[in-house]
Formats: structure tokens, C-alpha cells, sequence
């Protein structure tokens, strides 16, 4: 197992523990409302390059 499976799986835990209140709160804030385009940040390109989304 890669260490980017050992975070999936540790992000994937602390989900499935938060309160439904708190998990739709922070579904709120990562996620835009219908029609809008996600915001852009420059930090995008080094999170690809981190856990392997960019293939250059």
C-alpha cells in the first residue's frame, strides 16, 4: 500500500465519523452550488502533483 492509499483511507475514516450536521457544512464549503464553477486556486497544481492527479 502507497502512501497516498494510507491517506485516502485515514480521510475516508474521519468522513464517515463527523456528525451529519459538520459533514454537510464542510460539504458546503469544497463543493459550488449547481451552475458554478469550483474555485480556482494556485495551490491545484501542486496538490495534483502531490497525490499523482497530473500526468506530466
Amino acid at each position: 500500500m502507497n502512501p497516498t492509499e494510507y491517506l485516502l483511507l485515514g480521510v475516508e475514516q474521519y468522513l464517515r465519523e463527523l456528525p451529519d450536521d459538520e459533514f454537510n457544512d464542510l460539504m458546503q464549503k469544497v463543493r459550488p452550488p449547481d451552475g458554478q464553477d469550483p474555485p480556482k486556486t494556485g495551490s491545484t497544481a501542486f496538490i495534483r502533483q502531490i497525490i499523482g492527479g497530473d500526468d506530466d
